[in-house]
């Protein structure tokens, strides 16, 4: 049994944050184990780590070779035999562009974890990319360019918006939902414009404006909330418990 540096309390070997204080455990309280003696050689020194013993980044970047292992041979194997009996890739580059792509959504959640608009910003260039190949399987590119694109740069626009709002406020309370809903209405907005562009090649609302006005009453009642919590923060009082 060890025992943490900052407060004291006693640890089990397998932690690297002390649960009461938070801090981690520091490399010289960890047990040593004793050396292996073996007959006609050096004293050799093993430490077996397991799975608990990782820090949460050891863990990820455990699990994506796991994942990366399991998804690119499995894609391979699909490859191969597409290839065996058909001669060349046909049906299976489908199950080729999303084991790829899921590639990349692992890779990015990995190695990007703690980035936040750099993450959302690759997450949003492999599912473009993705659709992009999914298109382009067909032969000729239909819906990647003028429905695709647009939404993924609008989604984008409205994630990184939503983000730095979220990083500037002081106070996360009722506000950041409806922020939210302004930003699904815009979403909305945008769908239907981009999908009414692409068949009537013209501009119409119509179902989109009616989610725009239903969601202004909802933001004005959050917003209320959110600035009356500001100025007496207890709950019981305003919700009358």
């Amino acid at each position: 049994m060890i025992k943490c540096t900052h407060c004291g309390v006693e640890l089990e070997e397998n932690m690297n944050y002390c649960p009461l204080c938070g801090q981690p455990v520091e490399k010289e309280s960890m047990p040593v184990h004793e050396p292996v003696h073996i007959k006609g050689g050096q004293n050799i020194q093993k430490r077996y780590i397991s799975m608990g013993q990782l820090n949460r980044p050891q863990k990820r970047k455990v699990m994506w070779e796991v994942l990366s292992l399991i998804v690119l041979s499995g894609v391979l194997g699909v490859v191969l035999l597409n290839l065996i009996f058909n001669q060349r890739i046909t049906w299976s580059v489908y199950p080729l562009v999303l084991g790829l792509g899921i590639f990349g959504y692992a890779s990015v959640f990995t190695f990007w974890y703690d980035k936040g608009w750099q993450q959302l910003l690759g997450d949003m260039v492999i599912t473009f990319a993705v659709l992009f190949s999914l298109d382009f399987t067909d032969g000729m590119l239909q819906w990647a360019l003028p429905v695709a694109f647009p939404m993924l740069v609008g989604t984008l626009a409205v994630g990184l918006g939503l983000y730095f709002i979220a990083r500037r406020s002081r106070y996360y309370g009722f506000d950041l939902m409806a922020y939210v809903f302004v930003g699904l209405a815009v979403l909305v907005l945008l769908l239907e414009g981009v999908l009414s562009l692409y068949h009537t090649h013209g501009l119409h609302l119509d179902w989109s404006i009616i989610v725009l006005i239903s969601v202004i009453p909802v933001d004005a009642v959050l917003l209320y909330i959110h600035f009356r919590l500001r100025k007496n923060p207890d709950l019981k009082k305003f919700f009358h418990i």
